[in-house]
């Protein structure tokens, strides 16, 4: 039971620094092509208006 736990938790983590990851990588792109906030809209990526 306690493994299972743990792995759960690690696999959250992992989860959770891959989305970070994939988040920066994003706003990096959108910041170095000069993406604006409608085109990110119309991409499906609302909660990266928070980052603007």
């Amino acid at each position: 039971m306690e493994k299972k736990k743990l792995f759960a938790k690690l696999i959250t983590n992992k989860a959770k620094t891959w989305a970070e990851l994939l988040r920066e990588e994003i706003k990096i792109k959108a910041a170095s092509i000069k993406v604006d906030q409608s085109t990110i809209g119309a991409l499906g990526h609302p909660s990266l208006y928070d980052s603007y």
